[in-house]
């Protein structure tokens, strides 16, 4: 009579925690972005096709990608990063061509995605 109970009392338990420990430990948004929006000097208008690169605090790059801004202005990066202060960096057109850019520094919090946008300077 013990066994008959104590096994079923077993596997209830077993389905219990692990059920609770993938629950408890499950991110919320496993897949995490950083999406950069980029506009025209005067935030008048997005750009389509600027380069963008994030760096860290060390100006080292971390995030980038030979994709460029769609025509809403719009890239997405895979936030595959630590929290931390970063920057930004836009160009328009496409380095070694550029003849406009722009830098916004932003706080990445380690989870879910953020929006940041960046705003180019004057032609030079």
């Amino acid at each position: 009579m013990k066994t008959k109970f104590f096994v079923p009392f077993l596997v209830i338990c077993a389905l219990f925690a692990f059920t609770f420990t993938e629950t408890a430990f499950a991110q919320d948004n496993p897949h995490s972005y950083v999406n950069v929006q980029v506009w025209q000097n005067g935030h008048t208008r997005v750009q389509q096709g600027a380069e963008v690169w994030i760096t860290d605090s060390q100006g080292n790059t971390v995030l980038s990608s030979s994709e460029r801004t769609n025509s809403e202005g719009w890239i997405a990066f895979d936030a595959n990063i630590i929290a931390g202060t970063y920057t930004a960096h836009a160009c328009y057109p496409p380095r070694p061509d550029n003849q406009q850019g722009g830098t916004t520094v932003f706080y990445y919090d380690g989870s879910g995605s953020v929006n940041v946008q960046v705003e180019l300077g004057n032609p030079y």
